[in-house]
């Protein structure tokens, strides 16, 4: 037997209401979102009537698109168009014939606002009404700036006594620097645990961590799960967990490496030897450079043993060339690995090179930074 629908049948005309209908709806939807994380800049310039402005972005970051990185300075006025995810920081760039002017890092959000630049010296002063930048500016800046400069003076006070070598005045600075950063990331701390959904708090841990501890751990924990999940929070908990993996004890983690033929390998698949020196550098270091020759003879007398020299290269791509000069100048015939842009590197918070692990043939740290002296001696002893 036919059912029947007691439902009335749409009419055609009626079906292609409704799904034009559906299509406004949708296509509305979308213009809203887009407007909501859309930003849209219009700056003036007191000093300069042409030119060219620049606009930074992070590396690898597709939160923050503009239409155009550079554009043209036309009778002081100037605009930035593009797409916001959510708040973020940048800095500009300002090129005038041959000078540059540079702003210092500040906040931005999407919207539509107003800046006005006025110069010091070779720096640009930026004036936005964007509540963020305006947040920052009335909270966190003087915080920020009295720890920059603190840390500043006694980086000068190392570099100064760097000709002089004397030991004992850089451990003392070391630990004066080292006091002056935990101060800082304590306030920074307490700033995110009583401001949990600021931007502000999530940038300021993103640029200040240098390794894993708890106190960044635990400012960490006390940002908003939004936060804590978005583009830059999941980079902090990378960072974090990765940095905690390379403490003595950690398992060393499973990097993936490009040799000089491009061929790329899991570090896992290594074949490890009972002890594991690894090395990161780069083509540039002078530092690293200087330390080959005793490489060079570390590996010539316990290569054959139980050492396993491997070097892992931070070039950037434009320098793979001079890399592998290097390697054949020196001739440096241990295991030899490229992490491309130092890309891996730097979510391991690995951020100066020379920087060495030595491993177990499991893969596990036994030592960070270990002096070539100690190593050899270690090595010299394990033989007896």
């Amino acid at each position: 037997m036919m059912k029947y629908s007691l439902k009335p049948r749409l009419k055609s005309s009626d079906f292609f209401k409704r799904i034009l209908i559906s299509i406004f709806i949708t296509l509305n939807f979308i213009d809203i979102f887009a407007q909501a994380n859309s930003i849209f800049i219009q700056g003036y310039i007191h000093d300069y009537e042409n030119g060219e402005i620049s606009i930074r972005t992070g590396k690898n970051d597709t939160t923050m698109v503009f239409t155009n990185q550079t554009v043209p300075i036309k009778n002081k006025h100037f605009s930035f168009d593009g797409r916001l995810l959510y708040p973020n920081v940048t800095r500009l760039l300002l090129t005038i014939g041959e000078k540059e002017y540079h702003s210092d890092i500040f906040y931005i959000s999407p919207g539509s606002y107003h800046w006005d630049l006025r110069f010091e010296g070779d720096k640009i002063i930026i004036h936005s009404d964007d509540p963020l930048f305006k947040e920052y500016e009335e909270s966190y800046r003087i915080i920020h700036n009295t720890f920059k400069n603190a840390k500043s003076t006694v980086n000068n006070k190392l570099s100064e006594n760097e000709d002089k070598s004397d030991e004992n005045v850089e451990k003392q600075l070391q630990i004066e620097l080292n006091a002056i950063k935990n101060q800082e990331l304590q306030i920074l701390k307490d700033y995110i645990c009583s401001h949990p959904t600021s931007y502000i708090g999530l940038f300021e841990l993103l640029t200040s961590i240098e390794e894993y501890d708890s106190l960044s751990y635990e400012a960490y924990k006390c940002l908003d799960k939004k936060l804590r999940k978005n583009f830059h929070g999941e980079k902090i908990h990378t960072m974090l967990t990765c940095s905690k993996s390379l403490e003595i004890g950690g398992q060393f983690p499973n990097f993936i490496l490009t040799d000089t033929s491009h061929q790329t390998i899991a570090f896992n698949e290594l074949e490890l030897k009972k002890y594991n020196l690894i090395e990161f550098w780069h083509s540039g270091c002078g530092a690293c450079i200087t330390q080959f020759p005793t490489l060079i003879s570390l590996n010539d007398k316990y290569g054959h043993e139980n050492l396993s020299i491997i070097q892992i290269s931070g070039d950037i791509k434009s320098t793979e060339n001079r890399w592998k000069e290097v390697i054949n100048k020196h001739q440096l015939n241990f295991p030899q690995y490229w992490d491309v842009d130092h890309l891996q590197a730097s979510q391991c918070l690995i951020k100066w090179y020379p920087t060495n692990f030595l491993l177990d043939k499991n893969g596990v740290v036994l030592a960070k930074n270990i002096k070539l002296e100690a190593l050899e001696q270690l090595l010299k002893d394990d033989l007896r």
